[in-house]
């Protein structure tokens, strides 16, 4: 018999499989879409807000001038982190559990 944490450990990893499986099936349109792995943001969005709860947790810029996000679910902890062209097509990274958010060290505060 498997222990509370296992269950909840196993039942994280189902879902994060899971997801994967429902994220790839649900912006799937086309075989040379699939094959990229990259899809309009509009989609992402609206699949990640819609299925998954999530919003906007935090963003920035790349070198080559792509914007890297990870989205977040507050509640459940689940995230995705993906990086958008300026052409706005967007191209998932990865996702997983647990998100956590830490408050910004003050400049110039030795920890």
């Amino acid at each position: 018999m498997k222990s509370s944490r296992q269950y909840h450990l196993a039942q994280r990893r189902y879902r994060m499989y899971l997801r994967t499986a429902i994220f790839a099936g649900a912006l799937t349109a086309t075989v040379s879409e699939a094959q990229q792995s990259c899809f309009p943001r509009d989609r992402v969005a609206q699949l990640l807000t819609g299925t998954y709860g999530e919003s906007p947790a935090s963003a920035g810029l790349d070198a080559a001038g792509n914007i890297v996000e990870t989205w977040a679910n507050r509640k459940t902890g689940d995230w995705t982190l993906f990086v958008t062209t300026p052409e706005g097509v967007s191209c998932l990274v990865g996702s997983g559990s647990d998100w956590q958010e830490y408050e910004p060290e003050a400049a110039g505060v030795d920890g």
